[in-house]
């Protein structure tokens, strides 16, 4: 997730990363540790995003057609 100036890169295991682009545009340093409140609140918005696509999935059989058609593609 890019929210200027941070780049915060989120974990299932919450071993959550954040690095500072305008400073360390290499992304050496992890700031996750010492920038807690921004990883709260990013980590809170791809939590809300995740929950939103979750919500708005939708557990469909394919049908015979479109698995042909998919296979005809290589998938």
């Amino acid at each position: 997730l890019l929210r200027a100036p941070w780049k915060f890169l989120w974990s299932a295991d919450g071993a959550h990363q954040l690095y500072d682009l305008e400073h360390d545009p290499a992304e050496l340093e992890d700031r996750a540790a010492s920038e807690s409140d921004q990883v709260a609140r990013l980590a809170a918005e791809v939590e809300a995003w995740r929950a939103s696509v979750q919500a708005g999935s939708v557990d469909e059989e394919l049908s015979e057609e479109t698995l042909q058609m998919l296979r005809a593609l290589g998938y």
